[in-house]
């Protein structure tokens, strides 16, 4: 019985790590480095500053994610001020959550607190990006084809471990 517990959990958090990868323009800055290389990357980079123990924070969360699934064009970092303080100082991040909007590594618009749907609109067309009309049929079939490719990428995984797990446990 224990086994079995032991081997769910690992696919379990396997396939949450292969969930949370699937966006390829959201991504949450771990270091500075990172931070540095994101933004040489592209263009038009839109950054939340975030704490883990902000209420506003947490429920704007959401919101900053569908943003990023609307704007594919642009990159959406996420930066937990509590774990890398200093680069929210070199930022002169003072309120939580903060949103800046960088293109060619110049920040053109900063808004403190949750942005709505509207203004956020507004900020990005004001500055020339494009927005990809999405329709609620493009969404749905962009969602099932990754909920496809993250499935057979799990069962692949659980196909891949479960072999030398069994091995070892027998």
């Amino acid at each position: 019985m224990l086994k079995k517990r032991c081997l769910y959990l690992m696919i379990l958090f396997s396939v949450s790590a292969l969930i949370s990868a699937s966006s390829k323009n959201f991504v949450t800055i771990e270091s500075k480095e990172q931070l540095q290389k994101e933004m040489d990357s592209q263009e038009t980079i839109v950054i939340k500053w975030h704490a883990t123990w902000c209420g506003a924070c947490s429920a704007y969360k959401k919101l900053f994610e569908d943003y990023a699934i609307e704007y594919p064009d642009v990159k959406f970092l996420d930066v937990d001020v509590d774990k890398l303080g200093d680069i929210s100082q070199k930022y002169q991040i003072k309120f939580l959550p903060t949103t800046t909007f960088i293109r060619n590594k110049k920040e053109f618009s900063r808004k403190s607190g949750p942005i709505q749907k509207d203004e956020f609109k507004a900020i990005l067309e004001k500055k020339d990006v494009k927005k990809k009309e999405v329709t609620k049929e493009d969404k749905d079939e962009s969602q099932s084809k990754e909920k496809d490719t993250l499935l057979d990428k799990a069962k692949n995984f659980v196909k891949t471990i479960t072999t030398p797990i069994r091995k070892i446990f027998s």
